[in-house]
């Protein structure tokens, strides 16, 4: 599954992976807001939240570390409603399209993005 391999690849750059699943808004809020100071990026799936959830939206912009969306099938492909994305401002990258191999390559996005800052 997606998230085994995803932590397989964090653990083989010597990362660890914390997973988080809701379909809760405020929980992801608050999951967001635990993270700063003490996890070195966030993948996100925003789901059908990517268009609306303005409250994600700025959580996210509030932290400081690598962000990078991940959506399972590419929303500019889909009704025009889910082609607006509220998280994609604020994100350091997008992976549309790829199924759950986007996880993955989001991983190796935030691993690189966090080795550069830490350069």
């Amino acid at each position: 599954d997606h998230v085994t391999a995803s932590r397989e690849r964090a653990n083989s750059q010597e990362f660890d992976l914390e997973h988080i699943q809701s379909n809760h808004e405020g929980d992801l809020i608050d999951a967001i807001h635990a993270a700063r100071k003490r996890v070195a990026a966030i993948v996100i799936n925003p789901g059908a939240l990517t268009h609306y959830a303005w409250a994600l939206h700025d959580a996210l912009e509030a932290y400081e570390g690598p962000i990078v969306e991940v959506h399972l099938s590419d929303p500019a492909k889909r009704e025009s409603w889910r082609h607006l994305s509220v998280v994609e401002p604020v994100a350091t990258a997008s992976i549309v399209g790829k199924g759950g191999a986007g996880y993955v390559e989001a991983i190796d996005i935030a691993i690189d993005a966090c080795t550069k800052i830490n350069e």
